[in-house]
């Protein structure tokens, strides 16, 4: 019976390794590339923001701007994906609980972009 046990603690903690890595990612592409763009897509609708607009949404996204959130099974809001030029830097989803997710690593923002 121990090695069940033994088995979700390694798979806890590496879920956790991960969450890391792609928060760290996430802080390197926010900070080092140039993001022009935001494409919000939901089922409903494709909203874009570009200038002023896509850089104070990506500025909501910034660490400093960012609560530990929970990873869920949440009804899926909006697909966000942060473009330079034409090529996609990232995307994220947003849930209808007001959690983000990028890879592995789940957030909440103190305020909504």
């Amino acid at each position: 019976m121990k090695y069940p046990i033994a088995l979700l603690v390694l798979v806890l903690a590496g879920c956790g390794q991960q969450a890391d890595a792609d928060r760290a990612r996430l802080d390197t592409l926010l900070t080092n590339r140039p993001i022009d763009s935001v494409i919000l897509t939901s089922l409903r609708s494709t909203n874009v923001l570009t200038g002023p607009a896509a850089w104070k949404y990506v500025e909501a996204l910034s660490a400093s701007n960012r609560l530990k959130g929970v990873s869920s099974k949440a009804q899926l809001d909006v697909w966000v994906s942060l473009m330079s030029g034409t090529n996609q830097v990232a995307q994220l989803s947003r849930y209808d609980t007001g959690d983000w997710e990028f890879g592995d690593f789940a957030f909440r923002l103190r305020s909504s972009p």
